[in-house]
This record gives C-alpha cells, sequence and structure tokens, in this order.
C-alpha cells in the first residue's frame, strides 16, 4: 500500500493533487481507495468533489489519521488486536462506566448538575460519547486533558478522568509516583528548570 502526502493551504490544490492520484483506477473494483481525512465533513466535501471531477465516485475509504496508524500497526504486527482500545466506541463505555463514581468530588459539580434526573442514563451515555473526541477538534479554554491523545476534558474532572483511565490500564504518571509536574500555562513565556 504506497502513501502519498501532498500539503498545501488551499483546498483547491490538494482536492487537484488528489485527482491526479485516484484518476486511475485499482486493479480491482472492489478494493477501496484510502484517503485519510481529519473530519465527516472533510470525508464528504472530498466524495462531492470527485463526484464532480469523474462523474462518479464509488468504493472510497475514508480513515481518520488514529484510525489509519492503527491499520498500519496491524499490517506489521500480527498481535495487534482488531479495534484499538482507545477507540472512541469502546473509551465511550469505559467513560460511562468510571463517570458516575466521580461525580460526588467537588470538581465534577457541574457534571453532576448536568446529570441530574438521567434516570435511564441517556445523557450519561451522549456525555461519555462527546469526551474521546481528538482534542484536536477541541478549542482549548484552560488545559486539556488526554487520556492517551483521546480524551479531552478541560480542568480538575478531567485530570481526575485521567487519573482513572491511567489506573485502569495500570500507568501512573510522576505526579502519582510523587514528582513535581511543571506545565507552561501558556502565558507568552516558558520557564526554565532553574527559574
Amino acid at each position: 500500500m504506497p502513501l502519498t502526502i501532498h500539503t498545501s493551504n488551499r483546498m483547491e490544490n490538494l482536492v487537484e493533487a488528489l485527482s491526479g492520484v485516484v484518476k486511475e483506477p485499482l486493479a480491482s473494483p472492489f478494493t477501496p481507495e484510502v484517503i485519510v481525512v481529519q473530519s465527516k465533513g472533510m470525508q464528504r466535501w472530498l466524495a462531492m468533489e470527485l463526484s464532480r471531477r469523474f462523474g462518479v465516485w464509488a468504493n472510497g475509504d475514508f480513515p481518520f489519521p488514529n484510525s489509519m496508524v492503527w491499520r498500519l500497526f496491524q499490517s506489521v504486527l500480527p498481535e495487534v488486536p482488531d479495534s484499538s482500545p482507545f477507540s472512541p466506541e469502546i473509551m465511550t463505555w469505559r467513560i460511562t462506566g468510571i463517570l458516575p463514581r466521580f461525580l460526588e468530588r467537588g470538581e465534577f459539580s457541574h457534571l453532576k448538575h448536568y446529570l441530574a434526573g438521567d434516570s435511564d442514563g441517556l445523557k450519561l451515555f451522549q456525555l461519555s460519547e462527546k469526551l474521546p473526541t481528538p482534542s484536536i477538534n477541541i478549542p482549548c479554554f484552560g488545559r486539556v486533558c488526554s487520556c492517551s491523545g483521546k480524551m479531552a476534558a478541560p480542568g480538575l474532572a478531567g485530570d481526575a478522568l485521567e487519573r482513572a483511565c491511567r489506573k485502569r490500564r495500570g500507568e501512573t504518571s510522576r505526579k502519582d509516583q510523587g514528582g513535581v509536574r511543571q506545565e507552561n500555562k501558556g502565558y507568552g513565556h516558558a520557564r526554565g528548570r532553574d527559574s
């Protein structure tokens, strides 16, 4: 499977380069054309644009970057499972199981208020669905926690969720091990070790 990367800050240039690559059909019509995209919107736009250019566009496979990397690992390492333990579908259920244990803590008061009266668990599930999204798509107002690069939850609640995910995976952070973690808060300067 060859990998071709084109870069540009203009979408028109990128779709033109892509058109040049995919205009020659693959050997088998049952083999999908794999194009890595950042969003579902990009997937739809590309499919429509390629349909407009070629008259018809079918059998396109549009994985996200994480999914593509997982596929590459699977092709090289036979012991890699079929699905990533950090896929949004799996993380949604993990968070749904972990989150209720934290609702009595102060940093989760907003979530506790939001989930009040959720007798059937629908709000909890929908909230859990929103958390394991790539943090690249979420505006950062303050700190964003990263549970293996997948979970985005701001502030203290995010810290607690991150620790719970780490504990469940058997990992510890330097902070959990008694170390001090120094963070650049993004105030326009970076602090050195000796300041």
